[in-house]
């Protein structure tokens, strides 16, 4: 049996198949299995410095990798910056550098939250880091303050250009419908 209208038929299975995939890869990319933004860092030298008891405790390196993930789970339990406390999820954040430089972070749906500056993030939205951000996972005291720390010349000039649209910059991963 032939459908009366073939043609609309194949565009309505071909808009389904489109939305169903659209569907899977932000499914995937608010699960923290693939990467929307992912660029080569521009800021290899970008990093957390980590705060706790107003001390400065260590830093970790944030500027290699287009994607970071953040979490209990380990180092071997498939994060890539362990931060162990029972208030943070096994899989807390995801951190990724866009094609301009900037470096976002998104809230893998954790349970007890991520904090930028003190606010807490609606879960599964991007958020930008500026330079000075700090970071907060679940109720831990331990804060991760960002710092670009751009190179001199060139670097240090587009960051400084582009920080009024980097505070304008905000990008929430589209849900299903």
């Amino acid at each position: 049996n032939l459908h009366p209208n073939p043609h609309s038929y194949f565009m309505a299975m071909a808009k389904r198949v489109t939305q169903n995939s659209d569907q899977t890869r932000v499914q995937q990319e608010a699960d923290g299995k693939t990467s929307f933004l992912a660029a080569p860092p521009t800021y290899r030298k970008a990093k957390f410095v980590i705060v706790k008891a107003g001390s400065l405790a260590s830093e970790v390196q944030i500027g290699t990798k287009s994607c970071y993930l953040m979490g209990r789970g380990g180092l071997d339990g498939g994060v890539d910056i362990a931060a162990l406390h029972p208030s943070i999820s096994r899989l807390h954040v995801k951190l990724e550098h866009d094609a301009e430089g900037d470096i976002f972070v998104t809230d893998l749906g954790s349970q007890h939250g991520t904090f930028v500056n003190g606010e807490k993030l609606k879960p599964k939205t991007y958020r930008i880091l500026l330079e000075g951000d700090f970071l907060k996972l679940g109720s831990s005291t331990r804060s991760y303050m960002m710092s670009y720390n751009p190179d001199p010349g060139e670097q240090a000039d587009h960051f400084a250009a582009n920080l009024g649209a980097k505070l304008r910059k905000s990008v929430p991963v589209s849900s299903s419908p």
